[in-house]
């Protein structure tokens, strides 16, 4: 399958565990103030982190030479760049060494793309896998 297919595929799980999973908690999180103790608030953070990659999974519908126009492409590594400072607040809760992994794979995408030793395509499938799989595994450990 071409990249362009995958993109396509992982960027409409990416909106959908969106719209079905974090939106409404994201919701839930700030109607009720956090709970009734205000430990919420403490996911807000990650399903902030996780709304960003709506971005990367609409950008995946988009076609090669719609990716490589100057705005589509500064607004990805913009995106990348603000979930890279998401990863880096989320270490301070989660504490895991697999989250500054992360962190520096969402910088390493933007210097590797600028540098263009990764097509845009590319960056983005990465983007939109590395979601998914975050997606799946906060669902999954936190029963949410």
């Amino acid at each position: 399958m071409k990249t362009r297919g995958l993109n396509k595929i992982l960027g409409t799980l990416v909106i959908l565990i969106n719209l079905v999973f974090y939106i409404p908690r994201t919701w839930k999180i700030i109607a009720s103030a956090g709970g009734t103790e205000g430990w919420g608030l403490l996911l807000l953070p990650l399903t902030f982190f996780f709304h960003l990659f709506i971005v990367t999974g609409a950008f995946g519908w988009l076609r090669a030479e719609r990716l490589n126009s100057k705005p589509i492409k500064a607004t990805l590594m913009a995106v990348l760049f603000l979930q890279g400072l998401f990863t880096i607040v989320n270490i301070f809760w989660v504490r895991t060494a697999i989250i500054g992994v992360i962190a520096l794979e969402f910088f390493a995408l933007i210097s590797l793309t600028i540098y263009k030793k990764l097509k845009i395509e590319q960056t983005l499938l990465i983007a939109n896998i590395t979601g998914l799989f975050l997606m799946s595994m906060v669902k999954i450990l936190l029963r949410i």
